[in-house]
């Protein structure tokens, strides 16, 4: 209960100093540098080579991952197993738009300086109209914080679920089956390799890691969407 305390405690901004005057969209969104970072985009260092590290392996091995669901497509509708095939597709759509991701976020750069400067503009005006602007525009500010963390959460939930029921099962086979039963070992991902067993050592070991940096990427690249909420007062002002 502290855990989830400390993190209600958090959300909700207990400890934030409401009546200051010098509030702005950094203070009262740390988080902002951080996720912007990853995507590449740095504020102390603009120009760093090493802010495309990590955007330029999250989008190459997505292309490897990319590649393979488009083999198992194929597969999929050469046996005409359109349950596969379907679920490969909808893995490979959501692969492919990581590289979108990427490449749009860096490709705008400039733009999102431009704005991430007129909204802080916009906080450190608005608080200084008065007591009655400030508080309507902090809660509305507060209502996004947390439908962002929210986000972040939920985000964090399901990608956990992938991996903790896949170990659970792998588990409960370590535990209970025999080598009598021919169990399978479990994927995350339907998985084919033509005249090979994916289940095998070491292929196994290998897509399982590989699935789990997979969904590490995703992660990182689409439960960092909440950022996207808290532009939305700028576009709806």
């Amino acid at each position: 209960m502290t855990l989830l305390n400390s993190l209600k405690y958090y959300i909700n901004k207990n400890d934030f100093d409401w009546g200051r005057s010098d509030i702005t969209l950094q203070l009262f969104h740390p988080q902002f540098e951080l996720f912007f970072a990853i995507n590449g985009i740095f504020f102390s260092n603009r120009e760093s080579i090493i802010r495309f590290i990590w955007p330029v392996l999250s989008a190459l091995i997505t292309l490897i991952a990319t590649a393979f669901e488009m083999m198992f497509i194929w597969r999929g509708i050469s046996i005409r197993d359109y349950t596969f095939a379907t679920e490969c597709f909808c893995y490979f759509f959501i692969l492919g738009s990581v590289s979108i991701v990427y490449s749009s976020v860096l490709l705008n750069r400039t733009k999102i300086f431009e704005l991430l400067n007129n909204m802080n503009n916009d906080f450190v005006f608005i608080c200084g109209l008065g007591r009655k602007y400030k508080k309507c525009f902090l809660d509305g500010q507060l209502l996004i914080w947390k439908l962002c963390w929210y986000w972040l959460i939920f985000a964090v939930w399901v990608a956990s679920l992938y991996v903790s029921n896949t170990m659970l099962y792998l588990l409960w086979q370590s535990i209970f089956a025999t080598f009598d039963e021919h169990t399978v070992r479990p994927l995350m991902f339907p998985i084919w390799l033509p005249k090979d067993d994916p289940h095998r050592t070491p292929n196994y070991e290998v897509f399982m890691a590989f699935e789990i940096i997979l969904i590490i990427i995703v992660l990182c690249t689409f439960g960092r969407k909440y950022l996207s909420a808290i532009e939305l007062y700028d576009t709806t002002r």
